[in-house]
């Protein structure tokens, strides 16, 4: 299992666990409900600011919805920490700031 599908059965998981539907959850999240429905297939990765909104809907800390998911790994042989970098580039500071959040969070883990 990828890290977009653990993802999605860890904001499935905690919906459930609250009795939200998606209905509600994507209520509460100012977000459609084929959006979480995407998110919870792990068919699509959100963005910052809707992690943001699913945290808050679900009554859950940014850590909470990435804790325990498993580290995604490349066999091709590309420089992880080079596509990171690429990566944190494009983002704006409240996105970058909130990526910072999830890095600590997967930092956290692991000690």
């Amino acid at each position: 299992m990828g890290l977009k599908e653990a993802f999605g059965n860890r904001i499935k998981s905690l919906r459930r666990q609250r009795g939200l539907t998606q209905d509600a959850l994507a209520f509460r999240a100012e977000r459609a409900v084929d959006t979480i429905s995407l998110i919870e297939r792990g068919v699509n990765w959100p963005n910052a600011e809707t992690v943001e909104k699913l945290a808050e809907a679900l009554g859950a800390t940014i850590n909470e919805l990435f804790d325990d998911l498993p580290v995604a790994s490349t066999d091709d042989g590309e420089d992880q920490l080079a596509v990171g970098r690429d990566m944190l580039k494009q983002l704006d500071d409240k996105d970058l700031a909130l990526a910072l959040v999830m890095l600590n969070a997967l930092l956290q883990k692991k000690q």
